[in-house]
Parts: structure tokens; C-alpha cells; sequence
């Protein structure tokens, strides 16, 4: 599929990207970066789709739980600046200064998982 051919996809499964998304969509889904996507390029970009926001959610809270060896659901500060500048997309300290100003830890500075995964979503 060309990318118009892909664009009409999406529409028909009840998508409707922006301009912008799509643009970012093509960057992260055309691997060979053809302007073609294959038959396993379109079923990535079309699962991904479907993936609801509940489904985000909990995958976001489970990734989470992973640095959670106790099972408080807490994190601490220091612990989530490790995550967030070591693992995924490496957040410099200034990007992670700044997700630290919207939390509100605890008296011992640490932070409900499901209170951060609710902020990182919204």
C-alpha cells in the first residue's frame, strides 16, 4: 500500500489520523522507509489502532509494577528519574525536572504508580 492507499485503510477502520499523526506514523511504521508499507508494516499500524486507551493504561501500569519489587504501587522520585532517563526515550534531566514539578510525592517523596501512570496519559 502507498501511503494515500493507507491513509483510505485507516479511514475505513474507523480511524481518522491528522496530518501530523500520519506523518509520525510513516516514521515509526515504514521500516524500509520505501513510502510502501508492506503486508507486515499495515499490521502493525492497524493493530496499533485498536489498541484502546484502557489497553495503554495497563500496559503503562504494568511496566511500572515491574519497578515495583515490594507491591506498594509506590515509586520513588529518584527511582522513576533512573526509568525515564535510562529506559524508552531517554528524557534529559531538564524534561525530567519538569514531569517532576506536576507530581506530588508522598512525605517520603514517593509517588502512586497509578496517580503517574494517570498523569503521563492525560
Amino acid at each position: 500500500l502507498d501511503s494515500l492507499e493507507l491513509a483510505k485503510a485507516m479511514r475505513l477502520a474507523g480511524q481518522n489520523p491528522t496530518q501530523a499523526e500520519f506523518k509520525e506514523l510513516k516514521k515509526n511504521f515504514d521500516i524500509n522507509n520505501d513510502g510502501v508499507f508492506d503486508f507486515h508494516e499495515f499490521v502493525q499500524v492497524i493493530a496499533g489502532a485498536f489498541i484502546s486507551a484502557e489497553d495503554t493504561r495497563q500496559r503503562a501500569l504494568d511496566s511500572f509494577a515491574v519497578f515495583d519489587v515490594n507491591s506498594t504501587g509506590l515509586i520513588t522520585l529518584p527511582e522513576l528519574k533512573r526509568i525515564l532517563t535510562t529506559f524508552g526515550e531517554d528524557l534529559s534531566d531538564e524534561e525530567v525536572g519538569e514531569l517532576f514539578e506536576e507530581l506530588q510525592p508522598d512525605q517520603n517523596g514517593q509517588l502512586r504508580i497509578t496517580d503517574l501512570v494517570t498523569l503521563l496519559m492525560d
